[in-house]
């Protein structure tokens, strides 16, 4: 994200895991929506997703509009904001573990039953 010079508007961009994509698939909204709401439940914050504006296609950003002029209280909703992208990244992140943890459990029970070539270059080959 580029510094915000005296600007009233920023446009940041947000990568997301697959595990997101997916998660604003089985919910029907854009991505960059499913962020924007989670961080209004979340923090109180409102952001407006990039979708609405002509984003390139398979990027992601948000548009937040600065009208703190305090200078603590800006940076209290900054900090805010940091803590709320943090946990959602973590968030999705962890389903992608627990998914992929779930199908080693799972091959490792075929390993048991004498697989153990067959399960061994499928896992890596998924990977």
């Amino acid at each position: 994200c580029n510094a915000m010079e005296g600007a009233m508007y920023s446009f940041p961009r947000v990568d997301f895991t697959s595990t997101a994509l997916q998660e604003a698939k089985r919910r029907n909204i854009p991505v960059d929506l499913m962020y924007c709401l989670e961080c209004l439940e979340n923090t109180g914050i409102v952001i407006v997703p990039g979708s609405g504006f002509g984003q390139k296609k398979d990027t992601y950003h948000f548009r937040i509009t600065n009208l703190v002029y305090n200078f603590e209280e800006f940076s209290q909703m900054l900090d805010s904001l940091e803590k709320f992208n943090s946990s959602f990244h973590k968030k999705y992140e962890e389903k992608l573990r627990a998914k992929i943890q779930a199908e080693v459990l799972q091959k490792t029970q075929f390993k048991e039953r004498g697989s153990r070539v067959i399960i061994k270059t499928q896992f890596q080959t998924k990977m």
